[in-house]
């Protein structure tokens, strides 16, 4: 009998990134997102049909042979969008290294997700330590360097990411390049002066 692989479609995928979480983060930018905020930094993930396939599997083995990892982000797109291989992935990351904490970003409310996704949602929710509310408004730019604009909520659900946590989270945006091509992560923030 052979296996059945799970797969996540992706946008993009990067192994180090130190400006969206506390400590040097594997982050993943799921493909699809039904929400459209206007002025979304990567309208490019809004297409359910692009992006590219990816093993569960191979997601995993990648995070835990990537050295000195604090945790793992989840941002988009829209992650709700694939809500099953997200908490797949969640959960086979948990058996497999549990002292990885998990950040997950999605543009709907709490209340809008915990109705429209039920009871996969408190699933996913008791799967991960952070998890980071609400549409991004280019026009309410946040001062800080954990959420896109003000009116996002961060809900802490475990000890594993706490407040005092916030001050190890770099801000600005990272430049990755690859020969020709780069790829920018992180989250603008307001000019606090």
């Amino acid at each position: 009998m052979s296996k059945t692989h799970t797969y996540i479609n992706l946008y993009h995928r990067e192994p180090e990134v130190s400006n969206l979480g506390p400590g040097t983060r594997y982050v993943l930018w799921v493909q699809g997102c039904d929400l459209g905020c206007k002025g979304c930094l990567v309208p490019d993930s809004w297409n359910a049909q692009s992006g590219t396939r990816v093993s569960l599997d191979l997601l995993i083995k990648e995070v835990l042979t990537t050295p000195k990892l604090r945790g793992v982000t989840i941002s988009g797109g829209e992650p709700l969008m694939q809500i099953k291989p997200v908490i797949e992935f969640c959960a086979k990351l948990r058996r497999q290294n549990s002292n990885l904490d998990i950040i997950v970003y999605t543009g709907y409310e709490l209340e809008e997700a915990a109705l429209k996704f039920n009871v996969q949602f408190a699933q996913l929710a008791s799967l991960i330590d952070l998890l980071i509310t609400g549409r991004f408004k280019k026009n309410n730019l946040s001062s800080d360097m954990i959420r896109g604009s003000s009116n996002q909520k961060l809900y802490f659900l475990t000890n594993s990411i706490i407040k005092s946590d916030l001050r190890n989270w770099s801000d600005g945006e990272s430049y990755h390049v690859y020969g020709s091509h780069y790829f920018v992560s992180g989250i603008p923030i307001k000019d606090k002066s």
